[in-house]
């Protein structure tokens, strides 16, 4: 979860994104975590 206290947040999720239900993205800020998990832009879908 990212520290919202300290205005650096390296990472934001959208649930539902694109007005999809069960659809969760995450816009991943920080190059360095793009590299170790590249999920950036990804469509995370609920395992059934």
């Amino acid at each position: 979860m990212p520290e919202f206290s300290s205005g650096a947040q390296s990472f934001v999720a959208y649930f539902n994104a694109g007005e999809q239900r069960g659809v969760t993205k995450l816009d991943i800020q920080d190059k360095a975590i793009q590299r170790a998990f590249p999920l950036h832009d990804v469509a995370l879908k609920k395992c059934p």
